[in-house]
């Protein structure tokens, strides 16, 4: 953050991103769903890239310290029904964005990172038909990361199926 002439205060979109990923892992190391979903409930007041990054931010932070974020979005849609459908409209944003083949390959990356925590089975299936179909290593890893935690059983075979053709970091 930068302060101008008359003392206000601008952030730049990268000094936001920067606290709300400190925010979001100060949460998280207090680990319980409540707290989790105290800060998602935010996603409703902000814009989208802010939610956006809010969302990857607290994921991030689940992840470091082994703990599902699932059961906090659980929570949030008990508690906070517009945060909740904020939270969908995001998952539906980036799956619109995973499945764009002329989009820049960082976009489908993230927007992939962030389908890892939609439990909607119409991702699941957008994920799976994109996987045989992707050529960069980088987003077919983050695919098979999107698809890790889903519980569908075509899921093994389809990841079985293309392994003697990965290229090892992929594997």
């Amino acid at each position: 953050m930068s302060t101008g002439k008359e003392g206000t205060t601008s952030s730049s979109p990268e000094a936001i991103s920067k606290l709300v990923s400190e925010l979001a892992g100060a949460v998280v190391v207090i680990g319980n769903s409540q707290g989790i979903a105290a800060a998602l409930a935010h996603v409703a007041d902000v814009d989208k890239a802010t939610a956006k990054t809010l969302l990857l931010a607290i994921a991030a932070a689940c992840d470091q310290r082994n703990m599902s974020l699932e059961s906090a979005l659980e929570l949030l849609a008990k508690e906070s029904p517009a945060a909740s459908a904020a939270v969908k409209e995001l998952f539906s944003i980036a799956l619109a964005a995973v499945s764009q083949e002329d989009a820049e390959e960082e976009s489908r990356i993230q927007a992939a990172h962030l389908l890892r925590f939609d439990a909607r089975s119409t991702s699941g299936e957008v994920l799976q038909n994109l996987l045989p179909q992707a050529t960069s290593p980088a987003f077919q890893v983050a695919l098979i990361e999107a698809l890790r935690n889903r519980s569908d059983e075509k899921i093994a075979p389809l990841l079985l199926e293309g392994f003697v053709s990965h290229v090892p970091t992929v594997r």
